[in-house]
């Protein structure tokens, strides 16, 4: 063997680099004896040695270069096979599968969810609860995934999918934040699909999609079962055996639509052709709550440049459709570019056909035949009525059609329209000799009616033609009828009807009115325009008379050009306005407008109208270079428009003054200006024989616009009555428009306002308003403050002097809350305000406190009172409940009641007054006593004295008042009547005790114990009596009693209450008029013989029980002044009324003021009177 290899040494072993790898080699090759190994274990050695001598001079040494390469190719092989290895391990074993989904879930877990995997990757696997998470959109789950494939056919560029099983999806790809619509700027181009080249080949031999969904914003479609089998795409041809679905499709609240789909065909990407077929069947859904069935089947055929769509079907609709229809439509599209199009709609009792061919590259060239033969539309839908039959036929350019028309449209009912009948008779042909005649009669939409419209051409348009539109009587029904629906009516004039025996009875043959059923408003009476002439060159006549009034004008117009370059001039020579609002107004100048369409351009010369002083002009132009401007002014305008609509009180004297112009192209270069005023004058307000005189030194509003931004200015000057002034601008025009603007408004005096309400003397202080406003004008941050500083007030008849009034209302900026702070102080004491009001969640509180506040100190009145309230709005967080705490101290009281003059506060007007307001007072007052809660303690001082309708007396004690949510007002407490004096008829009684006893129960009902009494010698007996009345029982059934001591009968008491003396019993008139005394007594009578009432004797016009806003019963005082201004304060005592204040005030003669403001709000209402 050694002998072999030392002749061959590569015979053996052509792989082998060395002898030693030879032997090795050889060994491997041979029987492994005894003899064999050790022979060859001697050869091996003998090639060693032998080796081991010619080494020294066949080796040679390798360069570094050789080495790293060696290393470079050594670590290449290494590292392809750990890839070879990783990627089989992770594509064709179960662990790297699971591997695989061990990563996803922890390196892309905001990506991607699994839930578990099972199979290998590149042959059979499943995944469940598969969760994917994408940008701006819900996560997509995926209950299950079974995919079977064969990843070894992508070496041969083939995708083999064997079957793809999904359930359980829920996939909705509604936007969390909507994205906004992209418009397309790139021009029409056609389609093309011949360069899409696909490199691969992909087959699937089944799908299966089951109990999935997907979802985009309201449209849901649930895929129950949908299996496609025998899809494949085969070098770049697109081929479908067999798709079938079992799908439920909902839209919103209006569409549930269960049906079944089936698709098969083929697409051809280089041909560019398809031939595809879809059939859809679907039964029992429900359209608008209505049975929907639909059975349809569309084909698509042919190639890209020559592809037909057509679709047959029948649609049944339950309530919506009275007789199913059969649809056919037939769609064939030439060369990406001309659509032609076949509908077919018919049902046993109407049809229509509509056949159109237009061209994309030709929009205003068309080919339009319309068919109607639908005398019964009622069997379309239940909701129409009314017939529809001719030919319509439109052929050529939109600006000069051919013209075929015969239509007749009768007796037209639908959706609230109203129609009795129109017709179009028309020709136009290719030498333009044109006769169309438009006839509308009795037109009703809702409350609008027209009697008449017509439209008449007639003549060649390229020589002579009259054309000429009239409308008569455009009218408003001021009740709108209430009508039935016409399926509801049944009534059948059978005399007039026409029709089967079973047509007698659709809707067209039942009565329907047209014309208004109640009086109306004539808006305009008449209409009319009228052009005689030549296109080039025709006479036009104008005619409108309407409410506003009358316009007449007439001119010469001009259309040319019509098919290369359209233009159309006119000229205005006479026009005239007459209105009974505005006057009389004639144009001063002839005027010209011209259009050219082509290169947009637009002329209007000045068109001035003009009265008198008075001028009104309008002028503007737009050039072929896109240049745009514009002027309108409006010059001594007199405020003598108003004198018709103001009292005889008031007048004014000025006129007013705009101009506004302006220039564009773009965005970038406009220029605008406006600028409103009113000229020097004043305003005369008399009242009572005053007049105030009202100087208008300044009015002025200016704004100015640039592409910087738009400045404007306000400067009002009216003296001492109000000054005004104001800036604002707006940055970043059509981005963002940030706006900053400010303005401060005050009153600098008030002592124009003594002589017009005298019972107000010594007013004074001063009132500012500011404002401001910063930020993008769709959500600005707005901040404002009222304030009055140092107020001051004297009401002579209580000798009350108000005093540092000072009250700021502060809006903060970026916050929805206002705080509220202020103070009113008197000769002793002062009064704290305190609270806020949060806009945003109607949140508000509100604390009052005070000190020995003296509110009177007159020789008849004097009240000091000492408040420690609190109010609270919970707003929409705590349910719109109300909380009202605290107490209310009144340390001194006196009053002394005097007659006086004048009734009380009760203001009538006459019966045809209207008052402003929305009639639900009541029930606002209802829901907050309903909402409030009430705890509040009324305390009386020592120091308690009152003297009215022959009483004096003192009084302490206290009532505390409670009120829980959804209850009535309760009392607990007593008030204690003390010493004092009662005049009954000249004869003065001491109050012996009294007691009012609040138990707890509604306040309205306490406990009344009240004792008077008198005593008196009797002459005939020598010995004294003591005789008097006591009042029992509650508020709502008092008891009266007569007692005496000793014991007397009731003639005899009363003779001694009233006569101060025993009775005379042989006097039949003195026993009469005793009785009646006794009779007056037990029945509640008034007997005093005091004719002075409490409220006069407090210089009041009303003091105690009074009518609230809502007119329930009510608690409080209130004045009036100079027969004009009455000022009320009071609290309602029954369950749906709380604390109030009225202000009544008439002026100018026509007008009055009601203003109510109470504890759940307020109400305004202003009311005009005027006898025409």
């Amino acid at each position: 063997m050694s002998k072999q290899i030392e002749e061959n040494p590569n015979s053996k072993i052509p792989l082998a680099k060395n002898g030693k790898q030879a032997l090795d080699q050889s060994a491997l090759d041979q029987p492994h004896s005894q003899e064999s190994i050790a022979e060859a274990q001697a050869d091996k050695e003998g090639v060693e040695e032998k080796g081991k001598k010619k080494t020294p001079k066949s080796r040679k040494k390798r360069s570094l270069i050789g080495r790293f390469f060696t290393w470079l190719l050594s670590s290449f092989l290494m590292l392809s096979t750990a890839i070879i290895l990783l990627l089989f391990f992770l594509v064709d074993t179960q662990a790297g599968l699971r591997t695989l989904t061990a990563a996803a879930n922890r390196y892309a877990s905001d990506y991607i969810s699994i839930g578990d995997a099972k199979g290998r990757l590149g042959q059979e696997f499943q995944l469940t609860d598969l969760r994917l998470n994408l940008p701006n959109y819900p996560p997509l789950k995926i209950a299950s995934l079974d995919l079977a494939w064969d990843y070894v056919a992508l070496l041969e560029k083939r995708v083999d999918l064997k079957a793809l099983k999904v359930s359980g999806a829920d996939l909705n790809f509604t936007p969390i934040v909507p994205e906004p619509e992209k418009e397309s700027s790139e021009p029409f181009s056609p389609l093309s699909i011949k360069e899409i080249d696909i490199p691969i080949n992909i087959a699937l031999d089944s799908l299966d999609f089951a109990e999935s969904t997907l979802q985009i914003g309201d449209f849901y479609l649930g895929l129950n079962q949908f299996e496609v089998d025998g899809l494949a795409l085969v070098d770049n041809n697109v081929t479908l055996k067999h798709a079938l679905g079992d799908l439920h499709i909902l839209v919103g609240d209006n569409v549930d639509l269960p049906f079944v789909v089936a698709l098969n065909g083929d697409v051809d990407l280089p041909k560019e052709s398809a031939d595809l077929n879809l059939a859809l069947y679907a039964q029992d859904g429900i359209v608008n709550d209505e049975h929907f069935n639909v059975a349809l089947n569309s084909q698509l055929d042919g190639e890209l440049n020559d592809l037909k769509f057509n679709i047959d079907g029948r649609v049944d609709w339950s309530n919506m459709l009275n007789d199913p229809i059969l649809l056919k439509l037939e769609n064939s599209v030439v060369a990406q570019n001309r659509i032609s199009t076949y509908l077919h709609i018919k049902n046993l009792a109407n049809q229509m056909m509509l056949e159109s061919v237009w061209q994309i590259d030709q929009p205003y060239d068309f080919d339009l035949t319309m068919k109607m033969n639908a005398p019964y539309l009622s069997q379309f839908h239940p909701n129409i009525r009314g017939s529809m039959m001719g030919d319509l036929c439109l052929q050529g350019d939109l600006m000069q059609p051919l013209l075929n028309a015969d239509m007749r449209i009768e007796k037209l009912d639908i959706l609230g329209l109203r129609l009795n009948l129109l017709t179009l008779l028309g020709s136009h042909n290719e030498k333009h000799q044109a006769k169309v005649a438009l006839t509308l009669d009795q037109l009703k939409f809702n409350e609008f009616y027209l009697k008449h419209l017509g439209i008449n051409l007639d003549g060649t348009l390229t020589e002579e033609f009259d054309f000429d539109i009239t409308i008569q009587d455009l009218e408003r029904e001021l009740v709108a009828q209430v009508e039935r629906p016409s399926k509801n009516e049944r009534v059948i004039d059978k005399v007039i009807a026409s029709g089967s025996e079973e047509e007698i009875y659709y809707a067209e043959n039942m009565p329907i009115s047209f014309s208004p059923k109640s009086a109306t408003e004539v808006l305009v009476k008449n209409v009319e325009y009228r052009v005689q002439g030549r296109a080039e060159s025709h006479q036009f006549n104008f005619l409108l008379d309407s409410i506003g009034g009358m316009i007449h004008s007439n001119g010469v117009a001009a259309l040319r050009n019509l098919t290369t370059d359209p233009t159309f001039d006119l000229y205005l020579g006479e026009s005239k306005i007459t209105s009974p609002f505005i006057g009389d107004f004639k144009l001063n100048r002839p005027a010209y407008f011209h259009l050219g369409a082509k290169d947009q351009q637009i002329k209007l010369s000045p068109v001035c109208y003009q009265q008198g002083y008075v001028v009104f002009c309008a002028e503007g132009e737009r050039t072929k270079e896109g240049v745009n401007t514009a002027v309108v002014t409006l010059n001594n305008l007199p405020s003598s428009l108003l004198k018709d609509y103001l009292p005889d009180d008031i007048s004014i004297n000025t006129k007013a003054n705009a101009t506004i112009a302006g220039q564009f192209s773009t965005e970038e270069d406009f220029i605008g200006v406006a600028n409103i005023s009113l000229s020097k004058g004043d305003i005369r307000y008399r009242l009572q024989g005053r007049e105030i005189e009202i100087p208008l030194s300044t009015t002025l509003l200016d704004v100015q616009a640039r592409p910087s931004g738009v400045t404007s200015t306000l400067n009002v000057d009216w003296g001492k009555y109000l000054r005004v002034v104001g800036d604002g601008k707006i940055n970043d025009l059509f981005k963002k428009n940030i706006v900053d603007a400010k303005v401060k408004a005050d009153v600098p005096s008030f002592d124009w306002v003594s002589p017009l309400v005298p019972a107000l003397q010594g007013l004074g202080g001063e009132i500012l308003f500011t404002s401001e406003v910063n930020g993008p004008i769709e959500h600005p941050e707005i901040g404002a403050n009222l304030s009055v500083k140092d107020g001051r007030l004297y009401i002579a008849s209580l000798n009350s002097r108000l005093k540092n009034i000072n009250l700021n209302v502060n809006l903060q900026k970026g916050t929805p809350v206002f705080l509220i702070k202020g103070a009113v102080g008197t000769e002793k004491g002062a009064l704290q305000l305190d609270g806020l009001y949060n806009i945003s969640n109607l949140t508000a509180s509100l604390n009052v406190k005070g000190n020995d506040l003296l509110l009177a100190n007159s020789d008849d009145i004097k009240l000091m009172i000492s408040p420690d309230l609190s109010f609270n709005a919970l707003g929409k967080p705590g349910g719109g409940k109300y909380r009202l705490t605290g107490s209310v101290r009144i340390p001194e009281l006196f009053y002394q009641h005097k007659a006086s003059e004048g009734g009380g506060s009760v203001v009538t007007v006459s019966s045809d007054t209207v008052i402003i307001g929305d009639g639900n007072e009541h029930k606002r007052s209802e829901d907050f006593m309903n909402n409030l809660y009430m705890d509040v303690n009324f305390i009386l001082g020592d120091r308690i004295k009152v003297g009215a309708e022959g009483l004096t007396a003192t009084l302490n004690g206290g009532v505390k008042v409670t009120k829980a949510y959804n209850q009535t007002i309760r009392g607990l407490g007593v008030i204690n009547i003390g010493k004092g004096e009662f005049d009954i008829y000249g004869q003065v009684l001491t109050l012996d005790k009294g007691k009012i006893q609040f138990s707890g129960a509604s306040i309205t009902n306490p406990a009344l114990d009240i004792q008077a009494s008198r005593s008196f010698l009797n002459e005939i007996e020598g010995r004294e009596v003591q005789v008097g009345v006591k009042v029992l029982g509650s508020a709502e059934a008092p008891r009266i009693e007569l007692y005496s001591s000793p014991m007397l009968t009731d003639i005899e008491i009363a003779s001694y209450l009233f006569l101060g003396r025993s009775p005379n019993l042989q006097s039949p008139t003195e026993n009469l008029m005793l009785l009646n005394m006794v009779r007056k007594i037990a029945t509640g009578e008034p007997i005093s013989g005091s004719k002075d009432g409490l409220a006069s004797q407090l210089g009041l016009s009303d003091f105690g029980f009074m009518e609230t806003p809502e007119g329930s019963i009510g608690v409080g005082i209130g004045k009036r002044f100079a027969n004009s201004f009455y000022v009320g304060l009071g609290v309602g005592v029954e369950d749906s009324s709380g604390a109030f204040a009225i202000l009544r005030y008439r002026f100018l003669k026509y007008f009055n003021v009601n203003t109510a403001i109470m504890s759940e709000g307020g109400s305004i209402n202003v009311n005009y009177l005027r006898d025409f």
